[in-house]
């Protein structure tokens, strides 16, 4: 059964817990603001108009371009945990003569938080499969196109689809 009402999303689980995650992350954004512990005000800003994009577009049914988000949502709050470590690559980012590393990987930005004992493994490998499920929406997996369908004729349109939006 794909339509539900409204107020279902009251008893809805997955529907909680993103609700629950993005109240925490507004949480941690509002003490790292207040208390100034951020290390790049540009990028905590970024995450939180990243977070803010994709539930308007949730909103809309554009799944997708949701997705987009979520994965620069992830790439923003990531990347200034390797400048915490490393601030001659923050400077050098904020003169736009920095590239920044790949994401996943042996050399990957994953991987040197791990190497510098910012993360762990088990929480390196978690981001790590969700960027890659994000991937999808990027790189329009047939499965995340708002469009999908038309081969098969079961196009839902512009539409809440349930199994997209727990996607």
């Amino acid at each position: 059964k794909i339509v539900k009402k409204k107020n279902e999303f009251l008893g809805d689980l997955k529907f909680g817990k993103a609700a629950k995650s993005i109240i925490a992350w507004k949480g941690i954004d509002e003490a790292m603001l207040s208390d100034g512990v951020f290390v790049s005000i540009q990028h905590t800003l970024e995450a939180t108009s990243d977070l803010d994009c994709s539930i308007s577009l949730v909103k809309l049914h554009y799944y997708k371009q949701a997705g987009y988000c979520l994965r620069a949502f992830i790439e923003n709050i990531t990347l200034p945990l390797l400048f915490s470590q490393d601030p001659t690559a923050y400077d050098s980012w904020k003169t736009a003569g920095y590239r920044v590393p790949r994401f996943r990987g042996k050399d990957g930005l994953l991987a040197k938080l791990v190497q510098s004992g910012v993360l762990t493994n088990t929480l390196s490998a978690r981001t790590s499969t969700l960027y890659d499920s994000l991937n999808a929406f990027v790189h329009s997996s047939v499965t995340c196109m708002i469009h999908s369908g038309h081969e098969t004729g079961y196009w839902r349109g512009l539409s809440f689809k349930l199994d997209e939006f727990y996607n």
